[in-house]
């Protein structure tokens, strides 16, 4: 059988002007068969992050 997966995307996109910012998540994980991909992104005016994470789901 083919392990399910949901696939979650969450993305953050803003202007760099001289301001902070913190970004966290949570979520009931098993390390076992969870798994997720981070990706920054950055140039002289905007920000952007990505996180994509496979859950699997029973």
């Amino acid at each position: 059988m083919i392990p399910r997966y949901k696939i979650i995307v969450i993305v953050h996109i803003g202007q760099l002007n001289e301001q902070s910012m913190q970004i966290g998540s949570r979520c009931i994980w098993d390390p076992a068969s969870d798994t997720f991909s981070s990706y920054a992104f950055k140039n002289t005016s905007l920000f952007g992050l990505a996180n994509v994470y496979a859950v699997y789901f029973e």
